[in-house]
This record gives C-alpha cells, sequence and structure tokens, in this order.
C-alpha cells in the first residue's frame, strides 16, 4: 500500500526554491550579528550580549504576561522535542514523508543547540538579572546555556519540515495561509521562551534560524533517502513500539509534573492514537499482502 504522495512532496526542487527557503535564516542570522556587533560598537563580549537586551528581555517579559502562567508553562512545552513529536505523529501514515522529514531534523537540531550553547556560553536572565524584575515561570534557569534557545529549534525545525515536504512551492491563498499560521503558531511557542523568563529575544531569533536550517535538512533527508511514500509493515512495527514508549514516559512525566499535566498527557493521547492509527494500517498491508 503506498501513501499518496502529491507531485510537489516528488518533483526536484529548482534553485529558485532552495534560495526562498534559505532566505529566512539567512537574513535571520545577519540580523542578529548585525545588532550584537553594531550595539557592542565592534566588540561583542557575552556581556555585552545580553546588557543590551536587558531592557528590551524585561519589558516584553512584562507585556507576554498578560496571558495566564499555565498558557506559557504548557505552550513551551511544544518546544521539547519528546512531548512534540508524538503530537506531530498524528500524520502517520497519511504523510509518513513529512514525519520522516522531522525525524531526519533531530541531528542537525542537537548538534547546532549543543555547539553553540556551548561556545557561546551566555548567562541566562536569571544569571544575572533581580528575579524580582521579570516574570518567571516554574523553575528559574539560571545556568550559562542561553544562545541559543533550543525550544525555538525544535519547534522549527518540526514545523519548517513538514512545511518543506507537503507545500514547498504555495500556489493559493489557502496553501500561503497554511504556511503563515504555522509559522506564527511556532513563533508563539518560541516567544513562551521570553514568556518564561528563560531566554534573551536574541537567542529566540538564533534558534529560529538554526531550526529552519535542521528543517531544510529534515526535507532534503526525507526527499533523497526515504521509503517514496511505502510504509512497510516493519516501519509500522518499529513506529508503534516507539510511540507507545514514549506515550508511556509522557504519563510517568504528568504524574510527576502536575503543573504540565495537560500538555503531557495530550502529547501522550496523540502517541497512543497514532499507535491505534499504525495498527489499522499494518493490518491493512497484511491483507493485502
Amino acid at each position: 500500500m503506498k501513501e499518496k504522495l502529491k507531485p510537489e512532496m516528488t518533483q526536484v526542487w529548482s534553485l529558485k526554491i532552495w534560495a526562498l527557503w534559505t532566505l529566512f535564516p539567512i537574513i535571520s542570522l545577519l540580523i542578529v550579528g548585525g545588532i550584537v556587533f553594531w550595539l557592542s560598537e565592534g566588540e561583542p563580549t557575552r556581556s555585552s550580549y545580553w546588557l543590551l537586551q536587558q531592557n528590551g528581555f524585561v519589558l516584553l517579559n512584562n507585556k507576554l504576561s498578560v496571558l495566564p502562567d499555565w498558557f506559557w508553562s504548557n505552550a513551551t512545552l511544544l518546544g521539547d522535542a519528546l512531548v512534540l513529536i508524538p503530537i506531530i505523529s498524528l500524520i502517520i501514515p497519511r504523510w509518513s514523508k513529512a514525519f520522516i522529514a522531522v525525524l531526519g531534523t533531530i541531528p542537525l537540531a542537537a548538534f547546532f543547540s549543543l555547539l553553540f550553547k556551548n561556545l557561546a556560553q551566555v548567562p541566562r536572565p536569571a544569571a544575572v538579572l533581580d528575579l524580582h524584575s521579570f516574570n518567571v515561570i516554574g523553575r528559574a534557569i539560571s545556568n550559562h546555556h542561553s544562545l541559543p534557545s533550543g525550544h525555538s529549534i525544535t519547534i522549527f525545525a518540526g514545523v519548517v519540515a513538514i512545511l518543506a515536504v507537503l507545500l514547498p512551492a504555495p500556489k493559493n491563498l489557502n496553501q500561503w495561509a497554511t504556511v503563515f499560521f504555522m509559522l506564527l503558531f511556532a513563533a508563539v511557542i518560541c516567544l513562551s521562551r521570553v514568556a518564561v523568563g528563560a531566554h534573551w529575544p536574541l537567542d529566540i531569533i538564533f534558534g529560529m534560524a538554526l531550526g529552519w536550517i535542521a528543517g531544510l535538512s529534515g526535507a532534503a533527508v526525507a526527499r533523497r533517502y526515504s521509503f517514496n511514500g511505502h510504509l512497510s509493515r516493519r516501519h509500522c512495527e518499529l513506529l508503534m513500539i516507539s510511540m507507545l514508549f514514549w506515550s508511556g514516559h509522557l504519563i510517568y512525566r504528568a504524574f510527576l509534573s502536575p503543573e504540565h499535566e495537560s500538555i503531557l498527557w495530550l502529547s501522550a493521547l496523540c502517541g497512543i492514537i497514532s499507535v491505534v492509527k499504525l495498527s489499522k494500517f499494518r493490518h491493512q498491508l497484511s491483507m493485502s499482502s
């Protein structure tokens, strides 16, 4: 049984499409670098990086606090790959190629996060600011791994991977609207990192750009090396086992973190629904073989 692939999911990307998809991360990285270099008067340092953002961070953090803490507390968890991927798994087996693209983002996304966090060694807001000067939701994080935002990398990697596979070249208003609202959703998740007091604003932009690049890498992997839309029984079985363990882990976390239990239970439920869908799909494959 074959997955129904849209023509745009199998066509070779032109240079124009690649250029359009890489425009955002290039501009974002240039903006972040330019702002830091300019405001630090040509001598960027770790201290100048956060000092030039502290007023903007406090202002944005306070503005975002108009929404309740429970909203931001749960929204920010969607930047956690362990929570996000079971929710995204609902797209399989209908759009299994897009799901493979999401999984394909993991190596580069993890590499970017670990590399730049350890190279930059930028302190978190809670490490250098008075905790009474801004809103902290949950545990105050005070390490020196602020740049870039790992959650921003994760959510943008996942969303861009899906869009790059399913809608690489939007052609009508509905498709453009889908792209816009999915990116807007990802941006809100990124903003949650400022709302909870965990990251500086430029951490978010840098993370979004790196996540975008990782998303394109996942899409490239899925388009080049995936199983051409064919989901075999073995694939179904491996995914079912993975989602069952994944959902069990999320349920365990829900009992340990009552303040996050709604989003954790939702993610676990999505994983279980995916197992049921995959089980039915596997049965169809058995009947047709």
